[in-house]
C-alpha cells in the first residue's frame, strides 16, 4: 500500500517534525491541561503514538514514569535523542500500534494520546470505525480502572474557536459515542 504525506514525514523527517512541533503550544496552556488531567495520584503513564516524545517529556517533567509507544522507528529515535542527559530515568520508548499495546491488562494509570488517532479514518478507510473503537478498548484494557484516558486532537487550525474538521467529524462523533 502506498504510504501517505504524514506516514512519510514520520519516517523521513522525525528531526524536522520535531523542531516544527516545538513551537506548538507557545503559552504552554495544552502542556498545563494535559498534565492537570493525567497526572493528578498517577506515578506511571502511557503515551501513545508518542511521535518525537512532546506530550512524553510533559508527563515526564511532572514527575511520570511514562511508557511511549510510537511505530514509526524515526520518530523513536528522535524522541530518545531528546532524553539523552536527563537526569531522571528516562521514559520507556517501545515499538507499537494503538489498536495493538505491547502492555498488560490494567498496567499504567492513566494513558495520553496525541494526535494520533485521527489518522485511522486515512490509514484504515474500510475499517476506521472497528479500528477506532479498538484503539480505545485498548485504552480501557490497560488502564487501571478509573485512570484518566486523555485524546489530545486538533480542534481547528488558524481558527478563533475550536471547531472539528468536517474531515474528522463522524471521527469524533463515534469518540463522543464511545464516551
Amino acid at each position: 500500500a502506498m504510504k501517505d504525506h504524514y506516514q512519510n514525514i514520520y519516517e523521513s523527517r522525525a528531526v524536522m517534525y520535531a523542531r516544527l512541533v516545538g513551537a506548538e503550544d507557545a503559552d504552554g496552556t495544552l502542556r498545563a491541561a494535559v498534565v492537570a488531567a493525567a497526572s493528578p495520584e498517577n506515578s506511571t503513564l502511557l503515551d501513545v503514538g508518542a511521535g518525537t516524545g512532546r506530550v512524553t517529556r510533559w508527563l515526564r517533567a511532572a514527575g511520570a514514569d511514562v511508557i511511549a509507544i510510537e511505530p514509526a522507528h524515526a520518530m523513536r529515535t528522535q524522541a530518545a535523542a531528546s532524553f539523552r542527559g536527563v537526569e531522571n530515568r528516562a521514559p520507556a520508548l517501545v515499538g507499537g500500534e494503538a489498536g495493538a499495546l505491547p502492555l498488560a491488562d490494567f498496567s499504567v494509570d492513566g494513558a495520553v494520546e496525541g494526535w494520533a488517532y485521527a489518522h485511522v479514518r486515512a490509514w484504515q478507510p474500510d475499517a476506521w470505525r472497528e479500528a477506532s473503537a479498538g484503539m480505545i478498548r485498548e485504552l480501557e484494557r490497560v488502564v487501571r480502572p478509573g485512570g484518566p484516558l486523555v485524546l489530545i486532537e486538533t480542534a481547528g487550525t488558524c481558527v478563533d474557536e475550536p471547531t472539528v474538521p468536517p474531515s474528522l467529524q463522524e471521527l469524533y462523533e463515534l469518540w463522543a459515542e464511545l464516551g
